[in-house]
């Protein structure tokens, strides 16, 4: 395809219009009808049963087992390894619909032919780092290999290599071309201080090139040499390189298996390293001891199962325990994370140096549950030989289980809760709690902070994604200019929302995450779009309405508690008393409207 030409959202949204989901992949996997939908074993992970579902009202498919979802795109995005736009060639071949290009703005085509060059400097750097390791005379850096063990197979295949002592090299080795000093500024490889003067970010440093998923390096990691500090930095954030979307080793993992069976995230990229040569090559880095919730959806997309093995330091516990805790609103019942706890001292690189790698594997394969850790942790900080204490227990346990989604092991670990605490399970005690000790939940950044946690904006949202046609009975509800002014988190998504499916009609779920491909909402989107809401269809029409009208109360709430609160300190005037006897009675009339739909 010529790099000068792009391809209309309109024009996808009608290819999209005259695809039919199912046939297509009917035509490249076995499915069978079942119900309304379709059926197949899944292929993208492997499985006994079948798991994979095609909605043809929807132009929809979900996996159940691995949670792959999308549109016709992304199926063969996924499934015959196409990028973007050869996926949509494909598809216009198939439907035989020419594309109609059109020309890029001259910004995009600016970024793109940017992105470029970075990419292409990044890698003659490599190169250059790597020279520089394989020439070098530095007694620190022959001890740091020797003490490190690394074969020359590991240093190739990871490309390591050098950044020397010098503050100016890679200036002098681009021969102090302009063009070339700015792509090093824009690529984070050189920093212009406060006297204008450039020096380079990695200096004495054993370097580590980080990969995208296709292989293009996107930036650096450099661990000191002599245990200066910092011991590790990595490429500050650029153009092609987000630190929290990165997993050091991933593409290194996926050349040789897609889809393996368990992948353990450490801290250090000598820890990836070492493991590998050792023929542990399932070993990933968080680029420090912060996982991300980017690094956790992309982890939990390749696999169904992560190991969690930070160094065994007090900074290493710390951050075992926030991944627990960054990890359990991804828990499915078909995911699990389980956690290695490192000796005092020891990290994984130096561990399996000592042990091997027969003796490493025991450790994986006996590594602790995320129900045994969960609880030893919270144990610690009770008495339990106290009545008070056994209820604390609760009130610190039971917020961190409800926010695992999958049901069979939230319910398992509510088992295991009660009889740790020697009680009979019943279910009434979660209720019973939350009565005792009300609290404000607020389960992401686009829920109601009232005091139940009852997320209705949330559930508006993946209801009108996975079913658009109920935008049909909302539309008078937004007319309202106080539902669209009301200043809750997620609203404006929702309203954005409304207008694309009012804007296209008969548009389905397939069609809006392509829409929203590349929008700052898309990952909200995609998500919901596959979200469990727990609302029967049946009752579907009856949330709605009830939904708004909650919605509506509640702002209506917060303005009549402001009114009665200036009434009390400097009263009102005549035009404040208006609007708060029209506030009263608008809310009496919802407050009815509920009555009658509970």
């Amino acid at each position: 395809m010529n790099m000068n030409k792009i391809i209309s959202k309109e024009f996808i949204t009608e290819l999209l219009f005259q695809t039919d989901i199912v046939e297509l992949i009917s035509n490249k996997i076995n499915v069978h009808k079942k119900g309304k939908n379709f059926s197949s074993l899944c292929p993208f992970h492997k499985e006994d049963h079948p798991s994979f579902i095609i909605n043809k009202e929807k132009q929809f498919f979900y996996c159940f087992g691995c949670g792959i979802h999308g549109n016709a795109i992304d199926f063969l995005m996924n499934h015959d390894n196409l990028n973007f736009i050869e996926s949509i060639e494909e598809l216009s071949y198939i439907c035989n619909i020419k594309i109609p290009y059109k020309k890029f703005n001259n910004n995009l085509q600016k970024n793109i032919i940017k992105r470029k060059k970075i990419y292409e400097i990044l890698k003659i750097i490599n190169i250059f780092y790597q020279k520089n390791l394989k020439n070098t005379k530095n007694e620190s850096v022959k001890n740091f290999l020797k003490e490190k063990n690394l074969n020359n197979d590991i240093i190739k295949k990871f490309n390591v290599g050098l950044s020397t002592s010098e503050s100016k090299d890679l200036i002098k080795f681009f021969n102090y071309n302009k063009e070339k000093k700015k792509l090093l500024v824009e690529s984070g490889m050189i920093i212009i201080n406060k006297k204008k003067q450039y020096y380079n970010h990695f200096r004495n440093r054993i370097m580590f090139p980080i990969k995208n998923k296709i292989g293009n390096i996107v930036g650096f990691g450099g661990r000191s040499l002599n245990n200066e500090i910092p011991k590790y930095i990595n490429s500050p954030e650029t153009k092609i390189f987000h630190k929290k979307k990165q997993l050091y080793g991933l593409y290194e993992i996926q050349k040789k298996n897609k889809n393996p069976k368990k992948i353990i995230i450490v801290e250090g990229y000598t820890d990836v390293i070492t493991l590998t040569q050792y023929k542990i090559d399932f070993t990933v880095a968080s680029l420090g001891i912060h996982i991300s919730k980017e690094q956790i959806e992309i982890l939990f997309r390749i696999t169904d199962n992560i190991i969690c093995c930070y160094d065994g330091d007090k900074a290493g516990k710390k951050a075992t325990w926030n991944t627990l805790k960054s990890t359990l609103p991804y828990i499915e019942d078909t995911k699990q994370i389980n956690f290695i706890i490192l000796p005092k001292g020891e990290d994984p690189d130096s561990l399996i140096r000592k042990i091997g790698t027969i003796k490493f594997k025991k450790i994986i394969k006996n590594s602790t549950p995320l129900s045994e850790f969960l609880f030893k942790k919270l144990l610690k900080k009770i008495k339990k030989k106290y009545y008070n204490e056994i209820t604390k227990l609760n009130v610190i346990a039971l917020p961190l289980i409800e926010k695992i989604p999958g049901k069979i092991t939230k319910t398992l670990l509510k088992q295991k809760l009660n009889k740790i605490q020697g009680i009979i399970y019943d279910p009434k005690l979660e209720k019973q709690i939350n009565i005792l000790y009300p609290r404000k939940i607020k389960l992401n950044s686009f829920d109601i902070p009232i005091k139940t946690g009852y997320n209705i904006i949330k559930i508006l949202i993946a209801l009108l994604i996975q079913n658009p046609k109920l935008i049909n009975l909302i539309n008078n509800k937004l007319n309202n200019k106080e539902i669209k002014k009301l200043k809750i988190p997620g609203i404006k998504i929702f309203i954005h929302l409304t207008k694309y499916c009012k804007k296209i009609k008969k548009i389905n779920t397939g069609q809006l995450l392509e829409l929203y491909r590349g929008n700052k909402y898309y990952r909200i989107i995609n998500h919901l779009s596959t979200w469990d809401h727990m609302i029967k269809k049946k009752d579907q029409n009856l949330f709605l309405n009830d939904g708004l009208n909650k919605i509506y109360k509640f702002i209506l709430q917060k303005q009549q508690n402001k009114l009665l609160k200036k009434a009390k300190t400097d009263g009102l005037n005549k035009k404040n008393k208006i609007i708060l006897w029209n506030i009263n009675k608008t809310l009496a009339k919802i407050n009815n409207k509920i009555k009658l739909n509970e």
